[in-house]
């Protein structure tokens, strides 16, 4: 099945059911159907054809939905664009994706795109259109209203209805930009099979119904977001959107929307537990959340569930911009513990399985690398030589994630290849130190990065944000961490701070630390302790 077709299909059996909420407006299956048709046809008569990329700066609005929607319709791809990056990063990804058409907002949150417009017209292939949002449209610009949402004559639909019939399953619709290894973004392709294959899956798993309310906060420039818009749509549910994630609103938001399901790394669950009057809140509608993309301790897990309702459930999955989205999931049916400790076993339609150092498979409770396999992995876009170096011939994806799987068929996740230092010899992972750090009593949230040491060669450094109210010292956390694990995962310095720097997502970003290292290494700087 294609795309497109979920919501074509919705609404014809369920017209007037409430599709998508974004701040008060509310549109209904056949709304979001004829505004996405309406988009689709705008963008054949700006000369959009099949296999074109229209590329997207935008923040979290309906347009973005309805706008990647229209491109599924004609078989043009969707090419989002991370508005957290800096402009030559935008021009990258443009230049590199070759899309034909941008739309973007005429601001978003402190970005103001309409002065930026028409500096990346010339990194656009022909025709070199840019589509703006919002109030302002530049000139040499066109209005979304105008461009994108007229009414189809007849001639529109016969047309669109002959684009509509030439897509097919294998065709490609997303280009989602990823980080890559060099610093350069690397460009996932990922077809309507494979979308469709995994939101089915996932969705199944879960037991999603057309009950279900998700609240959708992550920025939809990430492949994942696309993946509960799909899922929910998929079963009929509604997607409540908003710009950007903020505690207290959505509080509010699951009270006043009857939410059912929630998206977010930990850091958001940790922030939706720390707001002062959660009590006050009806969270009684919630039923499920998934968490994934950071270790979550069993202690700030379970708090979790516990605050979030009596009913509440929350769930470990393991996922990639290269999978189009879960991997693993935890569900209903498994164990609690298994819920709590593990990322879940695979969902249908994958393999994985954790191999050693020269990619061969290893044993049940082995540590090693992840690797996943799946029938519609597409590579990374105009570059062959990522594609080799993390794909092998027989389509297995090697990660960088270390794990191990349990005899039960558990997948247990324990950080980043690339985190692992090695200690006198000993390869120490940062993740297990964060899961032991991050259970102490007075810890929100900790991180642990190697350092250079001239006799050990590499020793952990623990950043460290205390709770509110509370002090960390140096002796309590060299004390807590020699009582809680072995001695070569000890860190060698601790630094507490009131805050770390973040990714878009929400995690620590261990990149801005990292940098802050390397510059303690020149002469003349100083460790940035506090």
């Amino acid at each position: 099945m294609l795309i497109h077709e979920i919501i074509e299909k919705n609404a014809l059996t369920m017209p007037d059911k409430e599709a998508l909420v974004f701040e008060g407006q509310r549109f209904s299956y056949r709304e979001v159907n004829e505004r996405a048709d309406m988009a689709a046809a705008g963008l054949i008569k700006l000369g959009v054809k099949r296999g074109d990329r229209v590329a997207l700066l935008t923040g979290n609005k309906p347009e973005m939905i309805f706008c990647g929607f229209g491109c599924f319709k004609i078989g043009a791809m969707l090419q989002t664009v991370n508005y957290y990056y800096t402009d030559s990063e935008t021009v990258y990804v443009l230049e590199n994706g070759g899309a034909s058409t941008l739309i973007l907002s005429d601001q978003y949150l402190k970005y103001n795109y309409a002065e930026k417009a028409p500096a990346f017209r010339p990194y656009l292939t022909d025709p070199k259109t840019i589509i703006v949002t919002g109030k302002t449209t530049p000139s040499g610009c066109l209005s979304y209203l105008e461009t994108l949402q007229i009414p189809l004559d007849g001639e529109a639909k016969r047309t669109l209805d002959e684009r509509k019939a030439a897509v097919a399953e294998d065709d490609d619709a997303f280009l989602v930009y990823t980080g890559g290894t060099t610093g350069l973004p690397k460009g996932v392709l990922v077809s309507h099979r494979g979308r469709y294959a995994v939101d089915e899956s996932w969705t199944y798993a879960l037991g999603l119904n057309s009950g279900d309310r998700y609240l959708l906060s992550m920025p939809l420039f990430h492949l994942l977001p696309w993946h509960i818009v799909v899922g929910t749509f998929m079963r009929g549910g509604t997607v409540v959107l908003t710009e950007a994630f903020n505690a207290k609103e959505s509080l509010q938001l699951i009270e006043k929307e009857k939410i059912t399901c929630l998206l977010g790394v930990p850091t958001v669950y940790v922030y939706l537990n720390r707001e002062p009057d959660i009590e006050k809140y009806n969270l009684s509608s919630l039923r499920l959340g998934i968490t994934g993309g950071d270790i979550f301790p069993k202690e700030r897990f379970e708090e979790s569930e516990k605050k979030l309702g009596g009913g509440f459930r929350l769930f470990n999955y393991f996922g990639l911009t290269e999978a189009a989205g879960d991997v693993t999931t935890v569900t209903f049916a498994d164990p609690r513990e298994k819920a709590v400790t593990t990322i879940g076993r695979p969902i249908p339609g994958f393999e994985v399985r954790i191999v050693d150092n020269n990619k061969n498979p290893l044993p049940p409770n082995e540590e090693g690398e992840i690797a996943v396999r799946a029938s519609w992995f597409r590579g990374y876009f105009r570059n062959q030589k990522a594609t080799d170096e993390t794909f092998d011939k027989n389509g297995w994806l090697y990660t960088g994630d270390l794990g191990s799987i349990d005899v039960d068929g558990y997948v247990i996740y324990l950080g980043r290849k690339k985190d692992m230092f090695i200690t006198g010899g000993n390869n120490v992972y940062p993740a297990e130190i964060e899961l032991v750090l991050q259970n102490h009593p007075k810890i929100l949230r900790a991180t642990v990065l190697p350092v250079p040491d001239e006799v050990l060669g590499e020793v952990g450094r623990a950043y460290c944000v205390p709770k509110d109210g509370q002090t960390l010292t140096q002796s309590e956390l060299l004390s807590f961490c020699k009582q809680n694990m072995a001695s070569i995962k000890v860190p060698k310095e601790f630094v507490v701070r009131d805050s770390l720097p973040l990714t878009d997502v929400g995690k620590i970003d261990k990149k801005a630390l990292k940098k802050e290292i390397m510059e303690e290494k020149r002469p003349g700087s100083e460790k940035k302790n506090t």
